[in-house]
């Protein structure tokens, strides 16, 4: 995924007007040019610019699923501390129950 963050940074750049890069040099300048003239990662009969696209979607949906599992993991956190607080609550219950019964 380095190059990804990297043509991200180069297209964040041109945002700023850093750079005037269009996608396609920017995806060139990433991921250079092999000897044969074809760019690696590139697929035939597909824009320089599609495949740009297809792997900055990729990587925004990889990033919404590790956002999605985080949320999920601090909800089942809070479930948790919720459960075992409900569990010491009836502890203390069932201790007050049973120094009533002992004073009787």
């Amino acid at each position: 995924m380095h190059a990804v963050d990297e043509m991200m940074k180069l297209k964040e750049e041109r945002e700023k007007v850093l750079n005037d890069k269009m996608d396609e040099n920017i995806f060139i300048d990433v991921l250079d040019k092999d000897i044969d003239g074809y760019l690696r990662a590139y697929v035939p009969g597909e824009r320089i610019t599609q495949h740009f696209e297809e792997v900055v979607e990729v990587k925004k949906n990889v990033e919404k699923a590790v956002q999605e599992a985080s949320n999920d993991v601090e909800n089942a956190r809070k479930e948790a501390e919720g459960a075992q607080k409900k569990v010491e609550d009836a502890r203390k219950e069932v201790e007050v129950i049973r120094c009533g019964r002992a004073r009787s």
